[in-house]
């Protein structure tokens, strides 16, 4: 007992085992316009459209075999994508936007501890050029991975710092002597437009201001002596300055001294949190040049930031997205700069079409 199977144009046998016991005949039709099936030695016929089909004849019964299967795989594949339609569609929208929360006061008042905002990577996908004002998140630098590693912070493969772009490429960079200040091209750079403001000093800061410096070379009876006049009411905190003047005049007054605070001033902690750095001495006064693919960046708390000024410039190819809304705290949900245009699409599209109209009015 066989099984035959044909096509339109060719045709196989194969052995009857595939149908025990019975005959068989297995018709593969391209395209059909009906199917027909004689059962009980009745013939019907049903219109079934323009399509493949699969024809199994046994015992005078015409049965389609193609249309269960067809559904079975539809069906199949209908269950597989509505399961893999969320995990692909957050796929895709990581990669074009993602969340960020602020950790620490660098960017202080423009982003604060605790806000969450969001950053679009389509703009750092098209290339589009980045400029001064720009805020971004990069992936750290070596230098700066270093030094939140010698503060005993170790950094995720997803943790990205947020700055200020302060100059593009091509720009030459100054830092004042203070180490906080920086020259863009020969002009001080104005400060961001929601400028951080410094922390209350505590109570024993406040004291320590009140009472009247005492330099360490007076003599200990001399000290008792002031104190003992201040306490009595004889005399006020000015004139007690005034006599240890005489008696001692401040460091900064001799020679030595005044050598000595400045090189206290240029080593001094310009950050007061976790990301704490001292600026490098010999790259105060120093003007340097940004260098190409490169942008130069700076926290908007300047006093709080380690930035460019301490690792220098940053590459552009370690930029990862561009923040554009708040979406927490509540009474803060909104734009996050709206001092001036941060979208660089529509930036981009504002200089195509002003490219596009000079060379239009360009005479040939």
């Amino acid at each position: 007992m066989m099984l035959a199977a044909a096509t339109a144009a060719t045709g196989f046998l194969v052995p009857s085992s595939a149908l025990p016991n019975a005959r068989a005949c297995l018709n593969i039709r391209p395209r059909v316009a009906h199917v027909s099936m004689i059962l009980d030695g009745r013939n019907a016929t049903a219109a079934v459209g323009r399509r493949p089909s699969v024809m199994l004849t046994a015992r005078g019964v015409e049965i389609d075999v193609w249309s269960p299967l067809v559904n079975e795989c539809i069906g199949l594949l209908l269950t597989l994508s509505l399961s893999l339609a969320p995990v692909v569609g957050s796929y895709l929208a990581s990669q074009l936007v993602s969340a960020y929360a602020i950790p620490s006061r660098s960017m202080d008042e423009t982003l604060k501890v605790g806000d969450v905002v969001l950053a679009e990577k389509v703009s750092t996908l098209l290339h589009l050029p980045l400029e001064r004002g720009d805020l971004l998140f990069f992936e750290p630098p070596q230098e700066l991975a270093d030094i939140v590693a010698d503060q005993g912070t170790r950094l995720g493969a997803r943790d990205r710092f947020v700055k200020r772009v302060a100059a593009v490429a091509g720009d030459q960079v100054q830092l004042d002597e203070s180490g906080r200040g920086v020259l863009v091209n020969g002009v001080a750079r104005a400060p961001p437009t929601v400028a951080c403001t410094a922390p209350p000093p505590s109570a024993s800061a406040r004291r320590a201001a009140a009472a009247p410096p005492v330099p360490p070379a007076v003599d200990r009876e001399v000290q008792a002596r002031l104190e003992q006049l201040l306490a009595e009411g004889r005399i006020d905190g000015n004139e007690a300055s005034a006599l240890l003047r005489e008696v001692a005049p401040p460091p900064a007054e001799r020679a030595e001294g005044a050598v000595a605070a400045v090189s206290a001033g240029s080593r001094a902690r310009i950050f007061g949190n976790i990301e704490a750095k001292a600026v490098d001495p010999a790259q105060l006064g120093v003007s340097r040049v940004v260098p190409p693919d490169a942008v130069f960046v700076l926290g908007d708390c300047e006093a709080r930031s380690t930035d460019s000024r301490v690792w220098g410039p940053l590459e552009t190819r370690r930029v990862a997205a561009r923040p554009f809304v708040r979406i927490w705290p509540p009474d803060r949900i909104g734009a996050i700069e709206t001092s001036q245009d941060l979208n660089p699409f529509r930036r981009s599209a504002l200089r195509f079409r002003l490219t596009l109209d000079e060379a239009i009015r360009r005479p040939f």
